[in-house]
């Protein structure tokens, strides 16, 4: 029988690209099973469920390939080793690391290979001279046969994405649950089968011999043989109970069967088109939007926890995984902990499912980037300008950092408004043009969330002061994006239009800054800056122009008319002067292709 699935919620439609990303991932032969992408729905043959839990696993244990993993970091500090022999001893203590951690796990799967892990890394303790370069990699090649065993690698990843999908997707459910940890994966692949895939199956079965068969004491064997199979849902153990007991015993026309699973079964919320058998929509059908309903009666209206989903919905939003973008705030600071950093992200357009397949393809290949959908969003609009104001309005992007343990769940939706979405169009470049990926991502992160740059340029011009960053000149790009952004938000477009006012304010703090250079004088410089960022901050004007005036007389320079915007602020804000003017003045006579080189590594 067919199954059609239509897209709907953004949540439903993160389960739908991971259905077709598994699918495709696992090389199905589509044709076989009818497999095909409508406008707005996936369909396919309910035979391509008889394997779905195979499919499903592979995905897995392929994207979260520990072995992989591991051995890509034991491989870059090897590199490092090679290129600076002199250093072995500081980089060596990292991959004994990485190689202890990896057995304390190697032996709770198989004690013998264990033995062969553990003297690999008893001989790395005797390798300390530069001579050992030789010996060191021989050692690892060996210990990465270990790392690629089958058993140990199988067993390591799928404690690995058990966890994930556990703690931020799904909780403690079927093959999930920690009690079901020792088991085989084939054992475990099971649960999932008889949780997730077999209720649909069943029911595609019940629904078939419905139609097919015609004569009642046909159908009454039907179900009598049915109901002697082993069933693991017990949804599907009451419809067929409820069926002899309604039906074939009571000897009613199978013509009334459907109109009795109309009136007595509740239709599925989310898909509204199937017939939920019992089950209602809860955390573990998708954490971070759901509850433990049986312990939150309360939030519902009149204590009704009723929110039926049908098994269809429940296998696509067990999907819902796949259809994610790991992704890794590293520009995050240094109180939020490397968990509390690992987001999932989707992007959401009101497009064809085809579309919106590549669209989330398109993200997925940026996910080592700092920013994985603001790079997305660049390059949509730097398609020469295919992608119209309408469309980049009509993207939702949602990400989302939950913790089953805390009961914890950070998420962010992200829309485009029409202002931004013009800004983009028009004015990209000038985020493009940051070499500085960390700081590109926090900008990105920022206008979309509606934050004022203003505090991200601040922040960098403490840190040129502290000498913990060194581009001035990205200071002055901050500080054009924030006007720029500013002049968009007022409904002023200014597509073919430059101003270079910031650009001279900015020049008339270099000019100063060398001045100071040239006396010998630059141990000034510090405090300078930091008096009119700390006026700029207070917005208190007085105090910056008293300091700007000083600072022209004491240097025998003009006061330039752009700082009277200080007072009328009618062109130019008192932050985008003051922030102009101030990344001028922490140059440090640097030459340009050094600076680039230095923040691009920053």
């Amino acid at each position: 029988m067919k199954i059609k699935i239509y897209l709907g919620e953004w949540f439903y439609n993160l389960g739908l690209v991971g259905f077709h990303r598994i699918i495709k991932h696992n090389n199905i032969d589509e044709l076989e099973y009818d497999y095909k992408l409508g406008e707005d729905y996936i369909e396919f043959d309910s035979n391509l469920l008889n394997n779905f839990h195979e499919y499903y696993f592979k995905y897995f244990l392929d994207r979260y390939d520990s072995a992989k993993d591991q051995w890509l970091k034991i491989q870059r500090y090897l590199s490092l080793i090679k290129k600076k022999p002199e250093k072995i001893k500081d980089y060596l203590k990292f991959i004994k690391e990485i190689v202890k951690k990896n057995n304390d796990k190697i032996k709770k799967i198989d004690e013998s290979i264990f033995y062969k892990a553990d003297e690999i890394y008893k001989s790395l303790a005797k390798i300390k001279k530069e001579d050992d370069v030789e010996e060191l990699e021989i050692e690892l090649l060996k210990y990465k046969e270990i790392l690629f065993d089958r058993k140990i690698n199988e067993r390591i990843t799928l404690n690995k994405y058990k966890s994930i999908l556990s703690n931020s997707f799904f909780g403690q459910v079927s093959y999930l649950n920690v009690v079901n940890t020792a088991k085989t994966i084939e054992e475990q692949k099971r649960i999932m089968f008889n949780d997730y895939i077999s209720p649909i199956l069943d029911r595609k079965e019940i629904e078939k011999s419905v139609k097919n068969i015609y004569d009642h004491e046909e159908f009454s064997e039907f179900i009598e043989e049915f109901g002697k199979k082993e069933k693991s849902n017990k949804n599907i153990e009451k419809l067929c109970k409820d069926i002899n007991k309604n039906f074939i015993k009571k000897k009613r026309g199978l013509n009334e069967l459907e109109n009795y699973i109309d009136e007595n079964y509740y239709t599925c919320s989310m898909c509204c088109n199937e017939k939920s058998l019992g089950h209602n929509f809860s955390e573990g059908d998708f954490l971070p939007l759901g509850v433990s309903n049986d312990n939150t009666r309360n939030m519902f209206w009149n204590m009704n926890i009723t929110y039926p989903i049908c098994d269809i919905c429940r296998l696509i939003l067990i999907c819902t995984p796949a259809g994610t973008v790991d992704i890794f705030k590293g520009y995050m600071d240094g109180n939020f902990g490397y968990e509390d950093k690992i987001y999932y992200g989707f992007v959401n357009m009101d497009i064809d499912v085809d579309e919106l397949i590549k669209i989330n393809e398109n993200f997925k290949i940026r996910q080592d980037k700092e920013s994985p959908f603001k790079e997305l969003l660049l390059d949509m609009v730097d398609t020469e300008k295919k992608i119209g104001v309408w469309q980049l309005q009509n993207i939702l992007y949602v990400e989302f950092n939950s913790d089953y343990t805390s009961k914890n769940c950070k998420m962010n939706y992200c829309h485009i408004p029409k202002y931004l979405a013009k800004f983009l169009q028009d004015k990209a470049m000038l985020i493009k043009g940051i070499k500085d990926e960390k700081l590109k991502a926090e900008i990105l992160d920022n206008i979309i969330k509606n934050i004022d740059l203003k505090f991200v340029t601040d922040k960098k011009l403490r840190q040129i002061l502290r000498n913990e960053y060194s581009s001035s000149f990205n200071c002055l790009r901050l500080t054009e994006i924030n006007y720029y952004i500013r002049k968009y938000k007022g409904g002023i477009t200014m597509k073919d239009k430059e101003d270079k006012r910031l650009k001279d304010l900015y020049d008339q703090g270099t000019n100063i800054a060398k001045n100071f250079i040239d006396n010998k004088e630059e141990n000034k410089i510090s405090g300078i800056i930091y008096r009119l960022l700390n006026a700029t901050k207070s917005n208190n004007k007085k105090d910056f122009m008293d300091t700007i005036l000083r600072l022209h007389v004491s240097r025998e320079l003009e006061v330039s008319h752009l700082f009277l915007q200080v007072l009328n602020e009618n062109e130019l804000s008192f932050d985008e002067v003051s922030h102009a003017f101030i990344s001028g003045l922490t140059w440090n006579g640097k030459p340009k292709n050094k600076i680039k080189e230095e923040n691009k590594n920053e």
